[in-house]
């Protein structure tokens, strides 16, 4: 009997550490350079909740914002060597492997969101989301996740920028990556390279003037604050990015890859929705409170057709493959 009893409680046991091996989670980590608060943080963690309800647990993720994994460049260098398996955020991080994503991150390109997301989902995405994958073993899992357009905030001093001929002599603080600073270095304005933590005390003292940003952003973090307009230009239409490392999405099963792939795309939906919303509050707290003057009455097409050739001139340097401008200009929107 006693025999019995053993043989039997030591199948049992090998049976249940077999049953645990099988349902273990496996955890994984996802970085971002946004902070916990932003919303595109709010829709990693609506993906993460989608995913790990979906697996059963099976799945289980963990995030680090606010550059808490490194700098962008760190963490996609993380990807590629697959030490960390996920990355979210604006597809103009990933430039800096891919030059193609610089069109998505260009001024004066991407008419609107649809125009942007088109083109993602059309040739040119598949173009920048081939080398991604094939060069860096890095795959995007969804590239148009919503994100603001940008606008310009400008000072008193500057005034309200309604056409590109409102930027001359504005002393402009542009981000110091080719897809900002080539486009806004052709207009009438005199642009500076200002770190982001120097530019509230820039525009106080009038060292910068005017400056481009999402509201949304702009708003959370009130860099507003020191202006008295903002110009909807709309200029910007970034897209956002969810990436997973090729050695983690290989690690998983095929259930789990198509769980996490279709995650991603259901995400859209919300971030839209989330941003949409909350820019229309912060517009409507704006001008209940008067804290700027919201220039509605744009000229946009005065800035589009001024830089026209701009795209041109970056293509020609090699910023992305040639001929690509072009057929992201032939999608219709």
């Amino acid at each position: 009997m006693f025999k019995k009893i053993s043989v039997f409680s030591i199948v049992m046991l090998i049976l249940s550490f077999s049953i645990t091996g099988m349902v273990a989670a496996k955890t994984l980590k996802m970085g971002a350079v946004t902070g916990a608060e932003a919303n595109i943080s709010k829709a990693a963690k609506h993906f993460i909740n989608l995913v790990e309800e979906r697996t059963n647990g099976s799945v289980k993720i963990e995030y680090f914002p606010g550059s808490m994994l490194g700098k962008a460049a760190t963490q996609l260098e993380s990807l590629r060597m697959g030490e960390l398996d996920f990355f979210v955020g604006g597809v103009g991080w990933f430039s800096q492997l891919v030059g193609e994503f610089n069109l998505w991150a260009t001024a004066f390109v991407m008419k609107d969101y649809n125009h942007a997301k088109a083109a993602m989902d059309g040739e040119p995405g598949k173009i920048a989301q081939g080398k991604l994958l094939d060069k860096y073993k890095i795959r995007m899992l969804d590239g148009t996740w919503y994100r603001a357009p940008r606008q310009i905030f400008s000072t008193k001093k500057a005034g309200p920028i309604k056409s590109i001929n409102d930027l001359k002599g504005v002393i402009m603080r542009t981000v110091p990556l080719d897809a900002f600073a080539i486009p806004w270095g052709a207009t009438p304005a005199t642009t500076v390279s200002i770190p982001y933590s120097e530019l509230y005390m820039a525009l106080q003292q009038g060292v910068a003037e005017a400056f481009e940003g999402p509201i949304d952003l702009t708003v959370h973090n009130k860099m507003h604050e020191p202006c008295k307009y903002v110009s909807l230009t709309s200029h910007q239409f970034e897209t956002a990015g969810i990436v997973i490392s090729e050695m983690t999405y290989q690690g998983l099963t095929k259930e789990e890859q198509n769980i996490i792939t279709k995650s991603a795309i259901d995400t859209r939906s919300f971030i839209e929705e989330l941003i949409k919303s909350d820019v229309e509050k912060q517009l409507a707290d704006l001008r209940e409170k008067g804290q700027l003057e919201i220039i509605e009455d744009v000229d946009r097409d005065s800035f589009f057709k001024a830089l026209s050739q701009v795209p041109y001139k970056m293509e020609a340097k090699g910023i992305w493959e040639k001929g690509l401008y072009d057929k992201v200009m032939k999608i219709p929107n």
